[in-house]
């Protein structure tokens, strides 16, 4: 069905070679060569674990082929996602693989195959010559910024959706063309594939009246247009039919959101364009903060440049190509999560990439490359080797895990996920005191970050650190049973292994040895609130206050357990004689200004708030609570643990 167009004007010894299906084999054996190793990779713990190991009964029942189609993309109540052929495609892997990785790598391989051929295709359908457009497709093949997309499990969904898009615009070209029922029936069949792949296909409601009006050109409102039409109107109801039978509560998003969040994460846009041309600042898991744009900013004067400098170059199909990069990009810019910093995975330009191609085959520098006839064919050459090297290089950090989140974590230190679960994989090795660090780093970043707190805790009550303390601490109160201070040593090293209640005990014989120890009666209150004994840990904290006066941390705890009775005028005042002692106390703010927003004080709330970022502008709970003071919303975050003094 597909009609392969050789280049007619390239009679050249080179150019009768590559003729047929030979650039199709070069492209394979090219990706062969870069991608061959990648079959024997593990899994990232990103995503494909919870999609492969987690749904494996899931997956491994063929039974639940039709159930694919009535459930978000993880299964979960979250209702983000409807991509059913994502997950079809992992159960048609785990049929035949289990929940081996290689037989998913493998997959992924294929896809990213039968889509760079494809990407071939739909360039010559485009009428662009055939060897610049076999090295810009072989380019796409082995290029490194889209190396996420074939080396991650999960990266498929992006090849899936070039796929079923490419073959969508192939055979729209083909109806416009020849207006063929057959072609037209294909042409909505790849578009509801893509449509049930990501929801980004939607872009090509856009893309297809704008070929038609601008590079056909055709009458877009033409009668004979009608089932082209019909086709879309078709499409689009028996999705959202499919998608609202799936998701009894779908994920809402309000317009002001998805602009701001588009218009937030604009930048994102050099962003990607600097890893398309220049791909040497590549990361597993970027964001803006720890990003650079110079490379994006480089690019786009380079290929203004090049198009200004240009003979013959079509207008129309620059903007096509302009067009084609920005639809399907910025709706990515719209992220589920507003209380962490957005990421830019690199898997996600995979199908918006081809717009920037289309702007590069419009310059002389590309189309005007013969094979084998001017010194662009060897340049050209040495890049594609170069790119494969730096491919097979950084695809290094999708073999396991570990390499993952180093990587995360080394290239975007300023991210919570990247610094928690580089964490998780230092706890795996083994290195406790490095894991600790990153959850302590994560829970500074975002301190309302649920996963960096519990591996925090399940690390402290299973470090071995801890567990020798314990028996240090123990042994030195065989040998001398009446030292105060070991007592209130074990007493913490078992609070911070969550053994409260043993914790107390010495806290108690520690103050029988020396009633004015003024730490194991603070310790002694936040373990009695750790056990939701509220009272006792007042009363303890009291006692503290009542040997030492100045003890800032003791008073902004006092406030806490009085704010958690609704005592919100005492709790101020200790709020208050804590932010005297220590002004630099930023979490005493946020406490208070949470006391006062469940009161109804919203106006005095925000005020502390806004104190706190002050002091601390990385405050992320203060931040969140703001946020929700601001919208007059009392599901306020919960309040920061407060380390004993």
């Amino acid at each position: 069905m597909l009609t392969i167009y050789d280049n007619i004007h390239d009679t050249s010894a080179g150019g009768r070679f590559f003729t047929g299906c030979m650039p199709y084999v070069c492209i394979l054996l090219l990706i062969s060569l870069t991608y061959a190793h990648v079959v024997f990779f593990g899994f990232s713990n990103l995503d494909d674990t919870s999609l492969i190991i987690d749904n494996s009964r899931f997956l491994g029942d063929i039974s639940n082929l039709f159930a694919t189609f009535q459930r978000d993309v993880f299964g979960t109540a979250t209702q983000f996602y409807y991509r059913p052929l994502l997950i079809l495609s992992l159960m048609i892997d785990a049929f035949f693989g289990g929940t081996s990785p290689f037989v998913y790598h493998l997959t992924n391989i294929f896809i990213h195959s039968a889509a760079s051929c494809l990407l071939l295709a739909f360039l010559r359908r485009l009428g662009y010559a055939l060897f610049p457009s076999f090295l810009c497709s072989a380019f796409f093949a082995i290029h490194p910024a889209l190396c996420q997309a074939v080396a991650w499990i999960p990266g498929r969904n992006d090849s899936l959706l070039a796929l079923f898009t490419f073959s969508a615009f192939i055979f729209f070209i083909d109806y416009t063309a020849q207006r063929k029922t057959i072609h037209l029936a294909l042409y909505l069949l790849f578009f509801s594939l893509a449509m049930l792949t990501k929801e980004t296909a939607l872009s090509l409601l856009i893309l297809c009246p704008f070929y038609m009006f601008a590079i056909a050109p055709k009458r877009i409102l033409e009668l004979r247009n009608l089932p082209v039409f019909i086709g879309w109107a078709a499409v689009l109801c028996g999705w959202f039919i499919l998608r609202k039978a799936a998701f009894a509560h779908p994920a809402q998003y309000t317009l002001e959101y998805v602009f701001r969040s588009i218009f937030t994460n604009l930048p994102a846009v050099m962003l990607y364009l600097g890893k398309f041309l220049f791909p040497f600042n590549l990361s597993v898991f970027p964001i803006l903060r720890d990003s650079t744009l110079i490379y994006g900013y480089i690019a786009s004067a380079l290929i203004f440049i090049l198009l200004y400098f240009s003979n013959n170059a079509s207008r129309p199909r620059i903007a096509f190509g302009l067009l084609w990069f920005l639809v399907f990009l910025l709706p990515v810019f719209i992220r589920p999560s507003s209380t962490q910093p957005a990421d830019f995975m690199e898997h996600r330009m995979y199908v918006p990439s081809l717009g920037v191609i289309m702007l590069l085959l419009e310059t002389n520098a590309i189309k005007k490359i013969v094979f084998g006839k001017n010194p662009a064919t060897f340049i050209a050459t040495l890049i594609l080797v170069l790119f494969s090297a730096i491919n097979i290089s950084y695809s290094a950090n999708f073999k396991n895990s570990y390499n993952f989140w180093k990587n995360a974590g080394t290239h975007s230190p300023n991210h919570c996920v990247t610094q928690c679960n580089f964490g998780v994989e230092l706890a795996k090795r083994g290195d406790f005191n490095g894991a600790k660090v990153h959850f302590q780093e994560a829970l500074k970043l975002n301190s309302a970050y649920t996963d960096a707190q519990t591996n925090l805790n399940i690390l402290v009550r299973s470090n071995p650190k801890f567990v020798r303390e314990v028996k240090q601490y123990a042994a030195a109160l065989k040998v001398n049973p009446a030292s105060y201070s070991t007592h209130s040593n074990l007493g913490l090293a078992l609070a911070e292994q969550g053994k409260f209640e043993q914790a107390i005990w010495h806290y108690q014989e520690s103050l029988r040895l020396k009633p004015d120890n003024v730490e194991a009666y603070n310790n002694w209150g936040l373990a009695s609130a750790a056990l939701g004994k509220r009272e006792e840990a007042i009363l303890y904290y009291h006692e503290a206050l009542k040997i030492n006066p100045f003890l800032a941390e003791t008073h902004n705890n006092l406030g806490l357990a009085l704010s958690a009775q609704g005592k919100t005028e005492e709790a101020a005042a200790h709020y208050r004689e804590a932010l005297r002692l220590k002004p630099g106390l930023a979490y005493a703010h946020n406490n208070w200004g949470m006391a006062l927003a469940y009161a109804g004080r919203l106006d005095e709330a925000i005020e502390h708030f806004n104190e706190a970022l002050k002091i601390n502008p990385n405050y992320s709970n203060a931040q969140i609570n703001l946020n929700t003071a601001l919208k007059k919303n009392k599901a306020l975050r919960p309040v920061d643990t407060n380390i004993a003094p």
